[in-house]
C-alpha cells in the first residue's frame, strides 16, 4: 500500500504524508522533504484522476445502455400497427401564421418597389451667390 492509502488523520492533526524536517536539518534534508511532498501530491492527483475516470466510464456505459434500450423500445413500437390519429390543433395555427407572414412580406416588398426613388445627386452643392461664369440673372 502507498502512503496515501495508509495515511489517516489523528483527531485534527495533519496526516503523516510528509515527514517533518529534523531540527538539525540541512539543505539536503529540506530538499528531501520537499521532494516527498511533491511525490505525495502527484500520487493524490493521479488517484483522484483515476477515480473520476472510472466514474465517467461507468456513466458513459449507463448512457449507452439507456440509448440502446430506447432504440429497442422504439423498434418494438414501430413494428406494432398504428391507428390513424386526429391532426394536432397546433398545425392549423402554424399554417395560418405562415400564410399571414407571407402576405405581410409580400405587402412590404410591393411597398418598397413602389416607393419613389431618391432624387439624383447634384453635380455641385447649392450656392448663395451666383457663380463667376454664370450669365443668368439672379431672381429676388
Amino acid at each position: 500500500m502507498t502512503k496515501v492509502s495508509d495515511s489517516s488523520t489523528r483527531s485534527g492533526s495533519l496526516p503523516d504524508l510528509v515527514y517533518p524536517l529534523a531540527q538539525t536539518g540541512s539543505l539536503s534534508d529540506a530538499l528531501h522533504v520537499a521532494g516527498e511532498g511533491a511525490v505525495t501530491l502527484a500520487q493524490g492527483s493521479a488517484a483522484a484522476g483515476l477515480v473520476l475516470s472510472r466514474q465517467g466510464l461507468e456513466l458513459t456505459k449507463n448512457a449507452v445502455e439507456r440509448v440502446q434500450d430506447a432504440r429497442r423500445d422504439k423498434a418494438a413500437l414501430d413494428a406494432a400497427p398504428r391507428r390513424r390519429t386526429a391532426p394536432r390543433p397546433g398545425r392549423k395555427a402554424l399554417v395560418t401564421t405562415g400564410a399571414l407572414a407571407a402576405v405581410v412580406l409580400g405587402a412590404l416588398a410591393l411597398y418598397r418597389s413602389r416607393r419613389p426613388a431618391h432624387p439624383p445627386i447634384a453635380p455641385e452643392p447649392p450656392r448663395v451667390r451666383p457663380a463667376a461664369g454664370d450669365t443668368t440673372p439672379a431672381t429676388d
